[in-house]
């Protein structure tokens, strides 16, 4: 799972604050069925004014990717409720929590190796907030 970064990675295909999602494909293109056929190959990186984590891999299957789909729209039609992604590989997880306003807290967790070495870690969690502009709903 320690891949390479992929190189001359364009804009992302998913990206949450500083979070960033590029995917590149299939972990096992051939497979038909819903377990195997639905492991991605992906490039996280968590960019802040101090650190950048990333993580490489396998580790994001297209079911969590569409659950936080669902979540994310419940969560902008209703300005409340969580959207996760909650994924089975512990490398990436991230929390939306609509708060008060419009406002909705990001939770980032991000770790290119889950079992450090040595006592070393190198892994990101940031909590921000960001208000969702231009809806009248949201007093922006």
């Amino acid at each position: 799972m320690f891949e390479q970064p992929h190189e001359n990675l364009d804009k992302p295909d998913l990206q949450i604050g500083g979070m960033k999602l590029w995917v590149h494909g299939r972990q096992f293109p051939l497979a038909h069925d819903y377990w195997d056929g639905n492991w991605l190959q992906v490039t996280a990186r968590y960019d802040s004014a101090s650190s950048t984590v990333s993580t490489v891999g396998p580790i994001v299957h297209l079911g969590e990717l569409v659950s936080l789909l669902g979540e994310c729209e419940r969560l902008y039609e209703s300005l409340s409720g969580v959207a996760k992604l909650d994924c089975m590989e512990p490398n990436l997880g991230i929390t939306l929590t609509a708060k008060t306003s419009g406002h909705i807290d990001v939770r980032i967790h991000i770790t290119p190796n889950h079992i450090p070495e040595s006592g070393a870690s190198n892994v990101a969690q940031r909590t921000d907030s960001y208000h969702r502009r231009g809806d009248s709903r949201s007093g922006a």
